[in-house]
């Protein structure tokens, strides 16, 4: 079969282009990310704080301008993580076409205008909420900014939520392609371990979300005032964040655990129904025939026991330890959120 030329994939989503664009013209991914929205937002802020006396660079205002510094960058990384993923394992589909009919559908998938569902009321609610809490008495300026940039931080990170979502979601897809199960593959999971540590690479990108606790603590503390139900909603927030992240990557592990059970089992009982066959004829042979019972020996021990051997889960210590460091920023993030706001009581 002649091999197609892979084309490079349509990009539509509008922060990615932008992103895409700025990332060639200046030659650099993070510096791309920072200039699109952060360090414009950052100017204008810091010229009507001289302006108005104002005061806007809260620590919580700060480093959620630290993450939407980041968010163009993140956005792009899920996309190049996606298309990485399918041109790494383009051996595991069982057709060029499956393979491209996938792959296709799952980055127009993560592109998806979708999430502006979610995107425009979610964004408008908290939007509302700040500018509620720490712009009421601002002037009209800072309340412009304030407004505008806060919506389109939201706005994105409902971007990331659908993101989630996508990446979560996808190795349903992916299992429903046609896919070539090796069960004597040197990984011991029929050549799908690194299934595992794409899932872990998509909790990491998620947890990088940490960064808005700061600004989320102190508008839960402006609206509950050191209450109790302010300290609920406070950790509330924490482990729900804690809980997607795991979920993001549990979920795409399970799903691909399903499928390689599915392939195990139908494997394993084709190869006993064998081996019994084999072991049938030799004993109902009248002559002792010494080569089929080596071949019996044989395909016991270098094709059955092998196929025992494979593995449940597709992770090993790498996986289990990444995964860990994907909460050490949530962990961290929100331990210094609690340290200071108790000293500041």
């Amino acid at each position: 079969m002649i091999e197609v030329p892979d084309r490079q994939p349509a990009l539509t989503l509008w922060v990615l282009r932008w992103q895409n664009r700025l990332s060639s013209a200046i030659g650099t991914s993070v510096a791309a990310s920072a200039l699109l929205f952060a360090a414009p937002s950052a100017v204008v802020a810091a010229l009507n704080q001289e302006w108005a006396s104002f005061g806007v660079f809260t620590p919580g205002v700060v480093v959620a301008l630290t993450w939407l510094a980041l968010a163009p960058y993140l956005i792009q990384r899920a996309f190049l993580l996606v298309d990485g993923f399918f041109r790494s394992h383009r051996d595991l589909f069982s057709t060029e076409e499956g393979w491209r009919a996938a792959r296709s559908t799952q980055l127009a998938r993560l592109q998806s205008s979708i999430y502006l569902a979610f995107g425009i009321p979610w964004a408008s609610v908290i939007t509302a909420v700040i500018e509620l809490v720490y712009y009421r008495g601002a002037p009209v300026p800072v309340r412009v900014w304030s407004t505008v940039v806060f919506f389109l931080l939201f706005l994105l990170s409902a971007v990331g939520f659908y993101g989630v979502y996508v990446l979560v979601t996808m190795m349903r897809h992916v299992c429903c392609s046609g896919l070539s199960f090796n069960p004597y593959h040197p990984d011991r999971f029929g050549g799908f371990s690194a299934f595992g540590r794409f899932s872990v690479k998509g909790a990491l990108l998620f947890s990088t979300g940490a960064l808005v606790f700061p600004l989320a603590f102190e508008v839960v503390a402006g609206l509950g005032q050191g209450s109790a139900v302010m300290t609920g909603m406070v950790f509330g927030l924490i482990g729900c964040f804690m809980l997607v992240t795991v979920v993001s990557f549990i979920a795409p592990v399970l799903e691909i655990k399903r499928f390689v059970d599915r392939e195990k089992e139908r494997i394993i009982l084709a190869s006993w129904a064998q081996l019994n066959a084999m072991t049938s004829e030799f004993r109902n042979s009248p002559d002792l025939n010494i080569k089929k019972a080596i071949e019996i020996v044989m395909h016991y021990y270098f094709n059955h026991l092998k196929l025992l051997e494979i593995k449940n889960y597709p992770w090993d210590f790498k996986v289990l330890a990444e995964l860990a460091a994907s909460f050490l920023l949530p962990i961290a993030v929100a331990v210094i959120q609690i340290v200071i706001q108790r000293r500041l009581q």
